[in-house]
């Protein structure tokens, strides 16, 4: 019985439909209460060989997809920031012909002036 872990028994209980909480001691009993021959001590290692492959397989995708997600992101980010420059680009461009306009508007707007005053 020291062959199985926490976790495996946690797997065993859960396969089952049975509760998987509690100590080991416990899961053990509720094992033993479910399947009093004991059938479940029986575990083929290959299965369990398998299932760690299975674990492994999941663990590499698990990371892949994270840096995959990770790259989008950056990605993502790198467009934004790029936005933004030009978004900057453009707002600066319509201040400085915002402010061409109304240095135009000044110096014309005093020449009228001195006109209508003469």
């Amino acid at each position: 019985m020291n062959k199985f872990t926490v976790v495996a028994l946690k797997e065993i209980l859960s396969a089952r439909g049975l509760s998987s909480s509690g100590s080991k001691a416990e899961l053990i009993s509720r094992m033993m209460e479910a399947d009093p021959s004991g059938a479940w001590m029986n575990i083929d290692q290959s299965s369990e060989n398998i299932d760690t492959e299975n674990s492994e397989q999941a663990g590499t995708s698990n990371a892949q997809l994270t840096t995959n997600l990770q790259q989008r992101e950056i990605d993502l980010y790198k467009k934004e920031k790029e936005l933004a420059e030009r978004e900057l680009a453009l707002a600066r461009l319509e201040i400085e012909v915002m402010q061409m306009r109304l240095q135009t508007e000044q110096v014309g707007g005093s020449g009228e002036r001195q006109a209508f005053n003469a």
